[in-house]
């Protein structure tokens, strides 16, 4: 018998748990620390880009302490620089405290994923579900003041690839923490 959407006199459905992949799907994506086990090669800037990060007082004491579960699926591309920095400091970011978990999705890999969390969208995206299980934010691909200068710049690629570069080094995950807790401070306000 065919699935039947009620027209009116209902609630819509509910959406599906963690975007649609469920608990089997969630559990196809590694933790940081397998990735970087699995990274060869690339191991030692993915370590670096984790270690780097530098986190105010305020920003440690906020995550450290953040109460509700939360479960972030990060889907982006390991070979690139992007991903690899972005998604190192989050995880910095989410192990001060217990009580929000990451995994790691390659795109190349997940092309199911990239179609529901990033179509048309540059990479890394990071997707967050609540205890609900819920999708209630999203964030990507990189800190807004970066996406700002680089709209700015009238370069070449390679050349944009090494100022970005140069902009992670000086910047040390600052920018992305602050817009992190500012993500999640407004989901302890809903």
């Amino acid at each position: 018998m065919p699935l039947r959407i009620p027209i009116a006199g209902g609630r819509s459905p509910e959406p599906p748990p963690y975007g649609g992949l469920g608990e089997n799907g969630w559990a196809r994506g590694q933790t940081f620390l397998e990735v970087v086990e699995a990274a060869g090669d690339a191991r030692g800037a993915w370590e670096s880009a984790f270690t780097a990060g530098t986190i105010a007082a305020g920003g440690r004491d906020f995550f450290a302490a953040f109460p509700r579960r939360v479960r972030v699926l990060a889907l982006g591309d390991p070979a690139r620089a992007d991903t690899r920095v972005n998604v190192a400091q989050a995880e910095r970011l989410f192990t001060l405290g217990k009580n929000i978990w990451m995994r790691v999705f390659a795109a190349p890999e997940s092309p199911d994923l990239v179609r529901l969390f990033a179509a048309g969208s540059e990479l890394p995206v990071l997707v967050f579900f609540g205890d609900d299980r819920r999708e209630f934010a999203r964030w990507g691909p990189r800190p807004r003041v970066l996406q700002q200068l680089q709209a700015e710049w009238r370069r070449p690629a390679a050349e944009i690839e090494a100022l970005r570069s140069e902009w992670y080094a000086q910047n040390r995950g600052r920018d992305l923490a602050a817009e992190l807790q500012a993500l999640l401070a407004a989901r302890l306000d809903a």
